[in-house]
Order: structure tokens, then C-alpha cells, then sequence
């Protein structure tokens, strides 16, 4: 379902990873977040504020002496504070889970 309007949302993360044996990985990032809260006209209504936690579990392949990799992950992304929403997006994310099971792929290069 799509909301009235639209969210804005800005944060930094702090993250950590660690090589838990091999290339096996694992990695957790808490984004503290201040969302800014849009009506269909474009129109600012409301500000809140999401704590986001993103924990993955995943693998490393390396390719052309260690210079190139890719890292096909499994990850849970969940948010536990989620304050100030507005009653109309409120009513639309009632009964659905704050976490979400997300399978995902990185590639990087090392200098």
C-alpha cells in the first residue's frame, strides 16, 4: 500500500564488521534516523524519529589476487523506535512487522 504522501528520512550510521572464519562475515549498522513527513500536496505535516538496525550475515569471494570481491549476503533489517508517525501512515503500517528478511549483494575493489 502506498502512503499519503511521502517520508524523508536522514541518519548516519555506525557500523562493524567482522570475518567470523575464512571469508565467512558478519556485520551490524544502527542508523539513528529524523524522518520528515509529507502530505500528497508536498506539504511538511509532521517530523519523527526511526532507530534502524541492519544485521548481515554473508561471504566473500575474491577474485584477481584479493583486488576484487563480491560478498552475496543474507540480512535483517529492523527498527524498534519509530515515534511521531502520522495517524494516516500509522493506519496503512498497522499490523505489519517492524523487521524484514532481505537477501543482498555487495561488490567492492581494494586499492
Amino acid at each position: 500500500e502506498l502512503y499519503p504522501g511521502k517520508v524523508r528520512a536522514y541518519g548516519v550510521g555506525l557500523g562493524y564488521q567482522r570475518f567470523l572464519w575464512k571469508n565467512v562475515y558478519t556485520s551490524v549498522v544502527a542508523t539513528p534516523m529524523l524522518q520528515q513527513f509529507y502530505d500528497t500536496d508536498n506539504k511538511r505535516i509532521q517530523d519523527g524519529f526511526q532507530l534502524y538496525f541492519e544485521n548481515t550475515l554473508g561471504y566473500r569471494f575474491e577474485f584477481f589476487g584479493k583486488r576484487l570481491f563480491v560478498e552475496p549476503a543474507f540480512g535483517i533489517t529492523y527498527w524498534p523506535v519509530n515515534t511521531n508517525f502520522p495517524a494516516a501512515f500509522a493506519e496503512i503500517e498497522s499490523g505489519k512487522p517492524i523487521y524484514k528478511f532481505e537477501p543482498r549483494a555487495s561488490f567492492g575493489f581494494r586499492f
